[in-house]
């Protein structure tokens, strides 16, 4: 089973991999197994280490990445030569944001960063990244992924080591400096290492393909596609996991603006939508009484429900006659209105054309808490400390 050293990167609100692993087991030799939203690659590792196919899709392109590169096989000894030449090559060739070239002329991304970073860390991030970009447009390979890793682990953090912020690796990161000294060459360096540490304790027997994708509308993958589908759909106002990941994302390729397009596509975000929910009715009706609820919060909630539906009918189509998909959910507390959110999913699934077969509730461990749950002992309290196991099939 999967536990914290085996994984390459701090993520928030992983799946538990006892519940992957309890589904993934029973599944026949070489099935085709998809995470439709990947996030750090729970699913994807409990896959391939069963020898089964792997396909992940997810917006976010550190989660894309993280996915990826644990469930690669790597040349370790190139990953640290590489690195070595990247640490050389940047100490020697100190550079500034104006010289990424995705931030040149792009003036928020700038101010972001001079918020964020103080003066050292700057130039050194700066340099590296550089280095990286380079070797990437002229060699790209699973061990140039492994580096990127690798400098993002010195930033998205619990405690602050690259950036001025702490608690970024939670996605609620705040400044709590104006100045480091924190040593960007010496981090990164043993930043690969720990990553080489953790990857050699990843047992790699099946294949994954990990994309950026979307899993309303997956294009790459076509009917009938898979034997299971196997994920946890982003809870409605839980985790905005980009918030944290554009510290580490600026380093790599992106800026600002894209950064929040990116925000504003994904499932569960605060962004209301412009389409009717008038036939997603039944979803709706999933979520319980939110009529005390502001029309912010109900606009939200309409979205939510056209993006369970969506997500739904692209697993129905997706699906083989027969194949099975499990979600692991849990539920909101908008303005203390308890959200049902698991119910809203059972809707939307059904609604799509997919049996339950079964939903049980799980106790989450008090360190995998993410969400704030209502003070006391009340039943609202308790209902937020659970999470639901929803499993349903395509009946051929």
């Amino acid at each position: 089973m999967l536990h914290s050293r085996s994984y390459l990167h701090p993520f928030p609100a992983r799946m538990a991999p006892s519940i992957a692993l309890e589904e993934i087991e029973r599944f026949n030799a070489g099935s085709i197994v998809v995470d439709p939203m990947v996030g750090s690659g729970t699913v994807a590792m409990t896959a391939v280490a069963a020898g089964h196919q792997f396909y992940g899709f997810d917006l976010d392109p550190l989660a894309t990445l993280i996915a990826l590169v644990s469930t690669s096989r790597l040349d370790h000894d190139r990953v640290r030569s590489l690195s070595e030449k990247i640490i050389q090559l940047a100490r020697s060739n100190l550079a500034s944001p104006a010289d990424l070239p995705w931030v040149k002329a792009e003036d928020e991304t700038h101010k972001f960063i001079e918020f964020w970073f103080a003066d050292k860390q700057r130039q050194a991030l700066s340099s590296i990244a550089i280095e990286l970009d380079r070797l990437n447009q002229n060699e790209p390979s699973k061990e140039v992924d492994a580096l990127k890793v690798a400098l993002s682990r010195i930033i998205v953090t619990k405690e602050s080591k690259a950036s001025l912020a702490r608690d970024t690796s939670h996605s609620r990161p705040h400044r709590v400096a104006t100045t480091s000294d924190y040593d960007v060459f010496k981090g990164f360096g043993q930043s690969v290492t720990q990553i080489l540490q953790r990857h050699s304790k990843l047992r790699i027997v099946g294949d994954a393909t990990i994309e950026r994708g979307d899993a309303r509308k997956i294009g790459s993958i076509g009917d009938g596609f898979c034997d299971a589908i196997v994920s946890s759909p982003p809870y409605l106002n839980a985790i905005d996991y980009l918030r944290g990941h554009k510290l580490s994302l600026v380093w790599l390729g992106f800026t600002i603006p894209q950064i929040r397009q990116l925000r504003s596509m994904s499932v569960g975000a605060e962004r209301a939508t412009t389409e009717s929910a008038e036939k997603v009715s039944k979803v709706l009706a999933g979520f319980g009484d939110i009529s005390n609820l502001a029309p912010r919060q109900k606009a939200m909630i309409s979205r939510y429900a056209i993006d369970l539906h969506r997500l739904s009918k692209e697993a129905e189509r997706i699906l083989r006659p027969n194949g099975t998909a499990l979600y692991v959910m849990g539920n909101s507390c908008l303005k203390s209105v308890y959200v049902d959110n698991a119910s809203a999913l059972t809707n939307a699934a059904e609604l799509a054309g997919l049996t339950l077969l079964g939903r049980s509730e799980r106790e989450i461990p008090l360190g995998s808490r993410y969400l704030p749950t209502p003070k006391g002992n009340n039943a609202l309290a308790s209902r937020m400390r659970k999470e639901i196991v929803l499993k349903f099939q395509k009946v051929a």
